[in-house]
């Protein structure tokens, strides 16, 4: 009887736990923009031809992130991620753009960016333009950028701000993510919009 009434005991133990996790609201793993806001438009000259808009209605989640070709450390890394981030979605990644903007025009050719993303991954999108365009979407997301001549073989380097933004189908800014940010964990956040957005 001591047997039945602890099987009783542990199964409805495990029906409350199982009530829980699937009542409980869904945990972002970034910054989260609440309440999310419509993404700051971008529109901007493409490396996949013509022009760029957030505001062409794509229905796709995208992921954007600022940097230039020239960055010794910071944007590699992060292009890296974000293609490992596209290999484990498989499928899924043809509903998401991830978008690279960048914060040198002046060295960044559309030819330039196209051969520098294609090293990642050719679906990747690079996005130029001349320094008024680009100021206005810099700065519509926040992004600092530093000039810095030196000595280096680089020349001239670049400080600027390493987040990533994550924007829904429905163009709405809802999450950044700092760097190092675990790929797992933005893939776990892309695909519960894809799924329940």
């Amino acid at each position: 009887m001591k047997t039945f009434w602890a099987g009783v005991g542990l199964l409805t133990g495990l029906v409350l736990m199982l009530g829980l996790k699937l009542i409980r609201p869904y945990a972002f793993h970034g910054t989260v923009i609440e309440p999310a806001i419509s993404a700051p438009e971008i529109d901007l000259t493409s490396t996949s031809g013509g022009r760029f808009s957030l505001a062409a209605g794509e229905n796709k989640v995208t992921l954007v992130f600022f940097g230039y070709t020239s960055c010794p450390d910071v944007c590699p890394i992060t292009l890296g991620e974000m293609r490992q981030l596209s290999e484990m979605l498989a499928e899924k990644s043809k509903d998401v753009q991830f978008v690279f903007v960048t914060i040198d025009p002046e060295r960044d050719t559309l030819e330039r960016l196209q051969k520098y993303l294609a090293a990642f991954d050719p679906a990747f999108i690079g996005l130029t333009g001349n320094m008024a365009d680009l100021s206005k979407v810099w700065n519509a997301y926040g992004i600092t950028r530093e000039v810095e001549l030196t000595s280096s073989a680089a020349g001239v380097l670049i400080s600027h701000s390493a987040r990533l933004y994550l924007i829904d189908r429905q163009d709405r800014l809802r999450l950044t993510y700092t760097f190092g940010t675990p790929v797992e964990d933005i893939q776990q956040d892309i695909l519960y919009l894809l799924k329940n957005e």
